[in-house]
């Protein structure tokens, strides 16, 4: 505990370094110094005693203190930042005064709780502090050394010297390790709070994002299950079509073989056509030798008639049967002339229809070949939709997948934002 802390109430200033402190009157540890020092009542009178011999020579003394500390760069710097040679002697001078004077009471406690609040507050390193103060010691046994001829009243007093030194040391620096205590004390409090305020700023930009992340990842799911939806369907659609494509490649297959069937009855009747063509002129021929039978039945008539003419009155029996015998002549040629037509006409329809049955063969063929690229397109089809089903298939696993994935970060982020949460409550509790 500091001794500031066991001293009366009340405000010690010291020119440039104004400390404020909260004084308790309580001397016990005081006495505990003293104690420590090795002081008694009687060093007290002897140190007086010891003040007012030295006191003339402490101005030689402290100035070859200063010129040492010159010597010192980084002791000499600290001195020329925040004072001047002129304020430091006159400050020594009075400091070393009040050591030799004894009266370790309480406005010399407040002193040196001053002097080491102002240390630290400069930043004077205690090394520092016990280096110059060691010269000082050391300054002032010379002094006793040299000015006192009897050497046991000097060692005396040198023992003397060294107990206040001592007890100058332990007021200093107890108060400066307890302002460095309340510096790491204030220090924490200053980095708890920044890491309060930054933990406070953190937290709620954590749960900003969270909170974003949160609805992100709502979104991503609702689309994933819109998209693995979607892709079912598809799947759903691309399997219907995939049966009708294969169900037209079965039907467009027959359908060849249908074509194929009736190209080849075309052909059997384009050659029964050619047969009945055939026949017909061998008629027409059989018709022709009729014909020409008839002719000479109609010449062998009228010759009779002719030769039959001078007994016509003597065999009328021979001339009816000429007569006869033409009249069959005349009917037997005209039925010819008639089946000769017929037989003409049958042939043009028979060629029309050869001819017709020629052009549907045609056709039949280019039908043929139309079936052949539609059923090799249909081919591709199928074989297209085979892979597009495929493809589709693996795509609903990779979204259920990936469905999965988000569902299992959607309880990521969850946790993340419940996290986030209990950190921003921690943080308003610092």
């Amino acid at each position: 505990m500091k001794i500031s802390d066991r001293l009366s109430s009340g405000v010690v200033g010291e020119e440039e370094f104004a400390v404020t402190k909260i004084w308790t009157p309580h001397f016990d540890e005081m006495d505990h110094h003293l104690e420590m020092a090795g002081l008694s009542e009687s060093d007290l009178q002897e140190i007086k005693q010891l003040g007012v011999l030295l006191e003339p020579y402490l101005d030689v003394v402290l100035k070859q203190f200063i010129g040492k500390l010159q010597s010192i760069s980084d002791i000499w710097e600290f001195i020329q930042k925040y004072s001047s040679i002129e304020s430091l002697t006159t400050k020594m001078i009075s400091h070393v005064k009040e050591m030799l004077k004894g009266d370790f009471d309480e406005r010399y406690v407040r002193k040196r709780l001053v002097i080491a609040q102002v240390h630290y507050k400069i930043g004077l390193q205690p090394q520092w502090y016990m280096a110059s103060f060691h010269m000082l010691q050391n300054g002032l046994i010379d002094l006793i050394s040299n000015t006192m001829v009897n050497r046991e009243h000097a060692n005396h007093y040198i023992r003397v010297l060294l107990k206040v030194f001592n007890l100058e040391q332990q007021l200093v620096l107890t108060e400066y390790h307890a302002q460095y205590l309340d510096g790491i004390k204030d220090e924490n409090d200053r980095v708890k709070k920044e890491i309060k305020a930054d933990i406070g700023t953190t937290s709620q930009n954590l749960l900003v994002i969270s909170k974003t992340a949160q609805l992100a990842m709502q979104q991503l799911k609702r689309k994933g299950e819109q998209a693995f939806s979607a892709v079912h369907q598809t799947e759903h659609h691309s399997s219907e079509t995939q049966l009708m494509a294969h169900a037209g490649f079965t039907q467009m297959k027959r359908l060849s073989e249908e074509m194929k069937r009736i190209k080849s009855c075309i052909t059997e009747v384009q050659q029964l056509f050619g047969l009945v063509k055939e026949s017909s002129w061998e008629i027409v021929e059989l018709i022709n030798i009729v014909k020409t039978i008839a002719d000479n039945i109609n010449l062998l008539a009228l010759r009779v008639e002719t030769e039959s003419r001078p007994f016509i009155s003597k065999n009328a029996k021979t001339e009816q049967v000429a007569k006869e015998i033409r009249k069959l002549a005349d009917e037997t040629r005209e039925s010819v002339f008639r089946m000769i037509q017929l037989i003409r006409l049958n042939h043009n329809c028979i060629d029309g229809m050869v001819q017709t049955l020629k052009m549907a063969g045609e056709q039949m063929e280019v039908g043929m070949e139309s079936s052949r690229q539609t059923k090799g397109t249909f081919k591709g089809i199928v074989s297209g939709m085979d892979e597009n089903l495929h493809v589709v298939e693996e795509a609903a696993i990779v979204i259920e997948t990936l469905l999965a994935d988000i569902v299992e970060y959607h309880a990521i982020v969850d946790n993340i934002a419940v996290t986030v949460e209990e950190l921003n409550e921690t943080a308003s509790r610092l």
